[in-house]
């Protein structure tokens, strides 16, 4: 689990950036954060199966079905986010995922 404040690799981004030397602050990160646009989910077979009979919508989210590998559960892989402002174009190593900035959208992956 990550702190409010967690130490990362040094990266070059900008001085007014949350992603500044080697702390972040998390609730800087989650205040870029305007809207989840789209949501990877990876499921077993069996799971996609019931998904496809009966696909539910999710506060006008894309929810993006893939299979699971063999024997693996099922989970979130991906959200797609819409930001408040221009975060410039990044990647970031953030404990085991990876947030893709680019303009005002960004894709954390979790995988």
């Amino acid at each position: 689990m990550l702190s409010r404040h967690h130490v990362v690799p040094e990266w070059d981004v900008p001085g007014d950036s949350p992603f500044v030397g080697r702390r972040f602050d998390l609730d800087a990160i989650a205040a870029l954060f305007e809207d989840v646009v789209a949501l990877e989910i990876a499921l077993g077979r069996r799971d996609a199966e019931i998904w496809s009979a009966r696909p539910v919508r999710v506060a006008d989210a894309d929810i993006r079905i893939s299979l699971a590998q063999d024997g693996s559960p099922g989970s979130i892989r991906a959200a797609h986010l819409r930001l408040r402002r221009d975060a410039g174009s990044s990647v970031q190593r953030i404990g085991s995922t990876t947030l893709f900035l680019d303009g005002r959208s960004a894709v954390w992956r979790f995988q």
